[in-house]
């Protein structure tokens, strides 16, 4: 979005003798600004330049004014501090709950404080990342997704997935819903919900090339892709 502000910016100082194309600049513009301010009803788009990490806060100091910088820093971290820095990190959600499950007792003091002490990092886990410099990553979701970075950033990894992972269009899921006429024909009336939304999902992914369970060559197919267990041998 910041490329397309800068793009009319510079096509309307270039074209300003041209009154009919200024006036289609102009009506670009105007379309452009209502989405553009739609961004500030929501703190995630300023989140997810703020966690990206060839973006970081020094993208907004250097690209937007200062008064846009201070309020989009302080969304992001406003959803930081309600929705994630109190939370439990998913990698010990899990060992908590088997602990739960093999013992009634409550953890002990020294259990509480190896954890505590392990997952609090010095200073503000999204404080301190985006003061960090800018790095050259191109795929984010994949980087925050590595086993360090959850380990690191146990909290800050889990809003940069959510954040990341958003769909930043809906073109996508709107052609799906419009190639489902083709599906639901007369003849197919009493097809059920489930059948169209596994259908349409199924068609979406083989236009996307995503590779389905009947793709992967049989020696490569593990235990978890099919959701079976091996019998244990004796």
């Amino acid at each position: 979005m910041d490329f397309l502000r800068t793009h009319l910016t510079k096509a309307r100082a270039r074209w300003a003798s041209n009154l009919k194309f200024t006036a289609a600049i102009m009506m670009c513009w105007y379309a452009f600004d209502k989405w553009f301010l739609a961004t500030e009803e929501t703190p995630v788009y300023a989140a997810a330049v703020l966690l990206h990490l060839s973006r970081r806060l020094r993208y907004l100091q250097q690209h937007w004014p200062a008064h846009w910088c201070s309020n989009a820093e302080k969304q992001a971290r406003r959803l930081w501090q309600t929705e994630y820095q109190n939370q439990t990190p998913d990698l010990f959600r899990d060992e908590m709950e088997v602990e739960s499950e093999c013992f009634a007792d409550e953890p002990t003091e020294l259990e509480l404080y190896e954890r505590t002490a392990f997952l609090a990092p010095e200073g503000d886990e999204f404080d301190w990342f985006i003061s960090q410099p800018q790095s050259a990553v191109t795929d984010a979701i994949k980087w925050w997704l590595e086993p360090t970075q959850q380990r690191d950033y146990p909290r800050l990894s889990q809003m940069a997935v959510d954040v990341l992972s958003v769909s930043p269009m809906s073109a996508e899921a709107e052609r799906v819903f419009s190639g489902a006429q083709r599906t639901i024909s007369w003849e197919r009336a009493a097809l059920g919900s489930r059948s169209i939304e596994r259908g349409e999902c199924l068609k979406s992914w083989s236009i996307q090339k995503i590779p389905l369970l009947d793709d992967i060559p049989a020696d490569e197919t593990t235990d978890e892709q099919l959701g079976t267990t091996s019998a244990p041998s004796f």
